[in-house]
């Protein structure tokens, strides 16, 4: 991880939310477990025009984490679980405490998965792209049980050239924006899972 790296992807975030909600930066609170203090990256919150598109009226939590490679995956599995505690976290949000509905993960990995798997010719590099794959679909799918999804960036293309952006949680879709088209899926960003979740 590199501070440089960290940074453009921190004002790469900012370019991409500002336009849809507000953003707080840095902000402290402290984990209800221990009682410790922590520092979230960001906390958001939605602007009118997403309200009335259906968002949630509530505080959000975003980290950033950027990785120069994927050869230690504990790596991966800390910033995840680093989003897990700041989900289990009150901060302090213009004089109030706020828990945060959910905590959303802004990275590159999905970026440095998809460069590792380009070259389909190398075996060795094959099996290292199926492993981390496995490793960190594995990891989402937890982090997702404990309200951590990922904000991401929707590139433009030749049908939607304005792009956009999701929040996603494991395989769930929450909210979009694509090519200026606001929407609500189905997924139930409040719902406990505590105990046996299968249900």
């Amino acid at each position: 991880m590199s501070d440089k790296g960290e940074q453009e992807l921190k004002d790469k975030f900012r370019s991409i939310a500002k336009n849809d909600f507000e953003i707080l930066s840095d902000v402290r609170g402290s984990y209800l477990l221990q009682e410790k203090e922590v520092v979230l990256d960001f906390m958001l919150y939605p602007k009118l025009h997403l309200l009335e598109s259906g968002f949630e009226q509530a505080w959000f939590g975003v980290e950033v984490k950027h990785f120069d490679n994927l050869h230690v995956t504990g790596k991966m599995s800390r910033f995840l679980w680093q989003c897990i505690t700041y989900a289990q976290s009150v901060f302090q949000v213009k004089g109030k405490a706020e828990r945060p509905a959910f905590v959303l993960g802004f990275s590159n990995v999905d970026k440095i998965l998809d460069e590792l798997c380009r070259d389909k010719n190398k075996f060795t590099e094959k099996e290292i792209c199926r492993e981390y794959r496995s490793q960190w679909t594995g990891m989402v799918r937890i982090a997702g049980l404990a309200h951590v999804g990922f904000f991401n960036e929707t590139l433009p293309t030749r049908y939607k050239p304005l792009g956009g952006w999701n929040i996603t949680f494991s395989s769930s879709s929450y909210f979009r924006l694509v090519n200026g088209q606001y929407k609500k899926l189905n997924y139930n960003i409040f719902k406990e899972n505590i105990g046996n979740c299968a249900e």
